[in-house]
């Protein structure tokens, strides 16, 4: 699938709306698929009308000043492919006077200050380790690897997530984006718990060329709990419980519900999330790089790339970033 055809299965795959692409998760990556491609999508590309008007260009500075609004707001749209976009008028006013309101009150500057008056003034501060999460895991992709080594070289299928809401977005963007790499496991989700949607599942997969990855950042949710004693049951009745326990892994934060059982169930991996990260926030952390690393994605890579729109977001002036 080439890169349009994942484009428009993104949007296909979405209700009607497109509500659910443009929560944070679903942006994130969004974001970084776009500048991943940007460079290439530019070469030769024109926007603005026929006449050749604001030519683009490759070139690093040209590209680092694409405006807020087309390279941020809007992944896939301005000049990230050499298109446009337009606004109704009274959304475009209400975007710009919300650019405009974020310049003067220098609230870009103030949210990467983790200053908690942006919101209530209580405790958000403690709630933005997603600004920074891809550069302290950049320094353990290596040890993240190692412990999925087992994946690749196992003569697995499938690998299913069982997850809700921002355990299972963020890994389904990742999986319509980026999709299962050759000689890596073809990636199912379940976040439904209608008996037909958990039944298709399993009708899919062989338990013995299964890996399961339970992703709760509470560990206390009610449908990955039961997704996991399902499956868990399913896979040690055809398997053993020694077998079943070698094909089982969790993302989850440190000291929940879902370690205790993991550890007792002697899951084969346990990886952490962050609690400073909310669940919508979180597909930069190990709820959405176990996955990517799973399907077999360039997990450096992706946070190389996922660091250049950082570094461009982390910019002061709305409007249009300084190399």
């Amino acid at each position: 699938m080439n890169d349009e055809q994942r484009r428009v299965a993104l949007f296909q795959a979405q209700p009607a709306g497109l509500g659910r692409f443009f929560r944070p998760a679903a942006l994130s990556v969004a974001c970084v698929e776009q500048l991943h491609s940007a460079p290439s999508a530019l070469q030769g590309e024109k926007s603005g009308s026929s006449s050749g008007e604001n030519e683009t260009s490759t070139d690093p500075v040209t590209f680092h000043r694409l405006s807020f609004r087309e390279a941020v707001v809007f992944p896939g749209a301005g000049l990230m492919h050499g298109q446009s976009f337009s606004l109704p008028t009274v959304l475009q006013q209400q975007l710009d006077a919300a650019a405009d309101t974020w310049q003067a009150g220098d609230k870009v500057a103030r949210l990467w200050g983790r200053d908690a008056a942006l919101w209530t003034g209580r405790d958000e501060d403690q709630w933005l380790d997603w600004l920074t999460i891809t550069r302290e895991l950049r320094d353990h992709t290596d040890e993240l690897s190692q412990t999925l080594a087992f994946v690749r070289e196992g003569d697995f299928s499938h690998a299913v997530l069982l997850g809700m809401g921002g355990s299972s977005l963020g890994p389904e963007v990742l999986q319509l984006t980026f999709g299962s790499q050759p000689g890596h496991p073809q990636w199912l989700i379940l976040d439904s718990t209608d008996p037909a949607h958990i039944r298709a599942v399993e009708a899919q997969i062989d338990y013995a060329r299964t890996v399961f990855l339970v992703s709760s950042k509470s560990g206390s949710t009610l449908e990955p709990n039961i997704f996991k004693d399902y499956f868990f049951t399913r896979a040690t009745e055809e398997l053993g419980q020694a077998e079943a326990s070698a094909r089982f892994m969790t993302v989850t934060d440190p000291g929940s519900n879902m370690e205790s059982v993991a550890r007792a169930d002697n899951f084969r991996a346990i990886f952490y999330g962050r609690p400073q990260i909310g669940g919508r926030y979180s597909v930069l952390s190990n709820f959405g790089l176990v996955p990517a690393a799973v399907m077999g994605v360039d997990v450096a890579r992706f946070l190389d790339r996922t660091e250049e729109m950082v570094a461009a977001c982390e910019q002061r002036e709305i409007g249009r970033a300084h190399v």
